[in-house]
């Protein structure tokens, strides 16, 4: 099996604040935040990078870009032709070589700290990270151009076959079950994954000394508030000296991953949840309460961004952002670039355009903050789709006037 060298994420984020917006910097997190081979750095335009729907239209596949990620870009491409390289010279504006890329990346991760790293470190660790989301190989594999072979050469590779979405689970059957194996450590580690949304591996290694003033502390992760339920829960299981692991056995060494796993899945299917697993608990964590919260932050003028969702409710990246997708699919929430609002607060994507050029034709001359104004929107949300109509030739910019 292939030796993989994992990325240290404290040393990755400290060696991109310290390459900022350079080149480098650019080269690095498309490497590490979005799978890229050191070529399709090389080559990659502004024309394949989609900042309304987050993603990188690549030859035979497609990039789904994190908040972060598109969040960086967005600045970088203002001023650009769709035709203009992503990564080039300062000079001349042609794109780098390959050679010049790969100095630039392994003097940027020198300097920060990260000088055992190359470009194929970043884009593998990218491939681990997806795979740990809960991700299957497939998936994986459409994203990253990594052919399954390589993949499985990973070491991390889950060949269980993936289903459209998590089941849809009752709350009142979670409950049920929680109320029937009480304070067990299978009805402990349900609980924890459920409404806390631990993973099993984070509560297999739970120590009581994480656990204060109705919080968790996971690593280097913010510190999280718990549901009343658990604290009452936790409270229950308490050991006087109020040290050592959550769930111990009789010796007070933690529970085998596996062994857990088998005693959360034994407890699911006796109460006749047999196609829910561990993960999708996790997934489910109060999925209700949640999207409740979500609709209540997108409620104002401005909606919400993934990160805002991410701070205010406590959620991981994948939490938030499927949280997010469901609503969109359910047509609770509207997204333009990368906020979301109520649907009946802002104009749809998909109607933009003609809201446009209708108050074009009307007035005869827009400037963008009545651009923002018409379609009800923060007016650096409208740069993006005014910028997408120049280039296709449909509305015309006269410094900051915008015409037909």
């Amino acid at each position: 099996m292939k030796t993989v060298v994992r990325v240290d994420e404290t040393t990755m984020n400290a060696v991109l604040n310290r390459a900022g917006t350079s080149a480098a910097g650019v080269i690095l997190r498309l490497a590490w935040q979005a799978g890229l081979t050191r070529e399709e750095i090389r080559t990659l335009t502004w024309s394949q990078v989609d900042l309304m729907e987050w993603k990188i239209l690549l030859p035979g596949r497609t990039v789904p870009l994190s908040v972060e990620m598109a969040t960086f870009l967005l600045p970088l491409g203002e001023g650009c032709s769709p035709g203009d390289p992503v990564v080039g010279s300062r000079r001349s504006g042609a794109p780098l070589t390959a050679q010049t890329i790969s100095h630039m990346a392994r003097s940027a991760l020198t300097a920060g700290g990260g000088g055992d790293l190359c470009l194929t470190d970043l884009r593998e660790d990218f491939a681990l990270r997806l795979l740990a989301d809960g991700q299957n190989w497939q998936a994986v594999s459409r994203v990253t151009g990594m052919k399954a072979a390589a993949l499985r050469q990973l070491g991390e590779v889950s060949t269980r076959a993936s289903r459209a979405a998590p089941p849809t689970v009752k709350t009142a059957a979670l409950e049920e079950l929680l109320k029937q194996e009480g304070s067990s450590p299978a009805g402990t580690a349900i609980s924890l994954a459920w409404r806390e949304g631990l993973g099993l591996e984070e509560i297999a290694s739970l120590r009581w000394e994480q656990l204060s003033g109705g919080t968790v502390s996971l690593g280097e992760g913010p510190v999280r508030p718990l549901s009343e339920e658990t604290q009452a829960l936790l409270e229950e299981l308490r050991p006087a000296d109020g040290g050592g692991f959550v769930l111990a056995t009789r010796t007070g060494r933690p529970y085998d991953l596996s062994r857990l796993s088998r005693l959360v899945r034994s407890a699911l299917v006796r109460c006749g949840l047999d196609d829910v697993t561990a993960r999708d608990l996790r997934h489910l964590r109060g999925t209700e309460e949640v999207e409740t919260l979500i609709l209540g932050l997108a409620a104002g003028e401005e909606g919400v961004s993934l990160r805002e969702v991410q701070e205010a409710l406590a959620l991981s990246d994948t939490a938030g952002r499927r949280s997010l997708r469901r609503l969109t699919e359910q047509g609770k929430l509207t997204r333009v670039g990368l906020r979301y609002y109520l649907p009946s607060v802002v104009v749809p994507p998909a109607e933009q355009e003609a809201a446009i050029l209708g108050y074009l034709a009307r007035e005869g001359f827009a400037y963008r903050q009545d651009i923002a104004k018409l379609l009800h929107i923060p007016a650096g949300q409208c740069r993006p789709i005014l910028k997408r109509l120049v280039a296709a030739g449909k509305v015309r910019q006269e410094n900051q006037r915008y015409t037909l």
